[in-house]
Order: structure tokens, then sequence, then C-alpha cells
């Protein structure tokens, strides 16, 4: 059976990779520093690859809740009040559900503009 998700050492671009090991920090399988310099032994990036590896991947894992947050107001949800009783129910707006890699996924990606 193969496995639900790529190993980093796998990846061919730096933000590849740091979509990987966000995505293994995210499940608990891995430290970010660990799955990258994995993914460094394997592929040899530049100091500048590495750089920008390391500084997507830990970007989008420490500001992860902002993230989510900016995420939600995005796509058209509520901020603060959606997660409390009371707050938004009854007015027509259903909040986003993403999955795990789907999150990882934007996560990243705004992690690179932030």
């Amino acid at each position: 059976m193969k496995p639900r998700f790529m190993s980093p050492t796998q990846a061919k671009t730096p933000r590849e990779a740091a979509y990987l090991a966000a995505l293994a920090a995210d499940r608990d399988q891995a430290f970010i520093s660990d799955a990258l310099s994995e993914w460094a032994k394997s592929k040899q990036p530049s100091s500048s690859e590495m750089g920008l590896a390391t500084l997507i991947a830990n970007v989008a894992c420490r500001e992860a809740n902002s993230l989510d947050y900016a995420i939600r107001i995005l796509a058209g949800g509520g901020g603060e009040e959606e997660g409390k009783e009371g707050g938004k129910e009854g007015k027509g707006k259903k909040g986003v559900r993403l999955k795990g890699r789907q999150r990882v996924v934007l996560r990243t990606a705004l992690a690179q503009y932030k």
C-alpha cells in the first residue's frame, strides 16, 4: 500500500519541500528541521533554496492560527464569532471546512506573502 503522503526527500523544489515539511509537522510525524535536512541530503540544494524552504515551513507552522484566521476571512466565513455558540448561527453563512492537506497548502501559500 502506498503511503498517504510524500516524503520530503521526493520534493523537487524548495516550496514543495516546505509544504511537505509543514505537512509532516502538522501531522506530528516529523520536525520541520529533520524533514528539511533529509531533503537537503538527497537533493543538495543551494543555501538560498534551503533558506527559502526553511523560512516558508517555519512561518507556515509558527503563524498557523493567524493564517487559519486569514483563510476563514478570505473564504467569506466569520471571524472570531464563528467558533462561539450564538455567534453567527442562523444568519445563512456556512463556515469553510478544510482537510489537513488543503489547510497546509493555503498556509504555505500565505506564508510566502506574510
